[in-house]
């Protein structure tokens, strides 16, 4: 049973997050950058560099 409960307890978890990032989304009239937890920090890096690039064009 142990598993169950597990498989349970992680799905309920991904739906949370998924519900999340709906609204993040679609709530939102100003462009999300979203990184996943194992980004390197080149990643985050070239991330942050696009951002300012739009933010930068956008004016």
């Amino acid at each position: 049973m142990p598993l169950v409960r597990q498989i349970s307890l992680t799905l309920a978890f991904k739906a949370a997050t998924f519900l999340e990032l709906f609204v993040l989304f679609f709530g939102s009239a100003e462009p999300v950058h979203v990184v996943s937890q194992s980004i390197t920090v080149r990643g985050l890096l070239n991330m942050s560099a696009l951002a300012v690039v739009q933010a930068q064009a956008k004016g």
